[in-house]
């Protein structure tokens, strides 16, 4: 039953944003071994859809030992003055019903170049479950969605790395990230990626 929902979810999602333009294009590069675009707010967002949804495909729900059937119900990213501001919801559908809303700022990382990190003070994150549906409330506490997003999200690069492989199963290639470099210019997220994606032969 779990299985089907989650096929029904992804069949929603491929006719509300069908792969292509930025995909297809880190794609055509990293068929030749590099991918290098400066990018705006939409394209970037895309991106990001990949990551979170792979991200919580990953989780469990804690006490109950069951996979997390979900989707990325909306994502906003707006790059300006050298900041990345990225809102977006992940709608849990199963085993518990649950809105997880996500607020935060990425900057240009100050020590460590290439990568970017959360600016201080502008996490936020929401839970909102049924009013009386304690199995659920209980349930988020014990995910700790805050730390999620502090660990992972906060760390796009090796997110990026891990993440990756997953999403390019999903559209029917296989490959990898070898090195990711990213950078904030103004308006503008500047991504350089090393590695391979070749299409799965049927």
């Amino acid at each position: 039953m779990m299985a089907t929902l989650q096929a029904q979810i992804e069949a929603t999602l491929d006719e509300q944003y069908p792969v292509g333009g930025i995909d297809h294009r880190i794609i055509s590069g990293l068929g030749t071994g590099e991918y290098y675009e400066c990018i705006d707010g939409d394209d970037f967002g895309v991106i990001l859809r990949h990551v979170v949804h792979a991200i919580f495909d990953q989780k469990r729900v804690v006490g109950l030992d069951v996979g997390i059937i979900h989707n990325v119900a909306k994502m906003d990213a707006t790059i300006k003055k050298g900041r990345i501001h990225i809102s977006f919801v992940v709608h849990v559908h199963k085993p518990i019903i649950a809105f997880l809303n996500f607020s935060y700022v990425l900057i240009n990382h100050p020590q460590n170049e290439g990568q970017l990190g959360l600016k201080k003070g502008s996490l936020r994150v929401e839970d909102k479950t049924r009013r009386f549906d304690l199995k659920a409330k209980t349930a988020l506490k014990a995910m700790q969605t805050t730390r999620i997003a502090r660990q992972e999200l906060s760390n796009l690069s090796n997110v990026l790395k891990k993440t990756w492989p997953r999403h390019l199963q999903m559209i029917g290639y296989d490959g990898e990230l070898t090195a990711v470099h990213l950078h904030i210019e103004d308006t503008e997220l500047c991504i350089s990626l090393a590695g391979q994606a070749k299409r799965v032969s049927m």
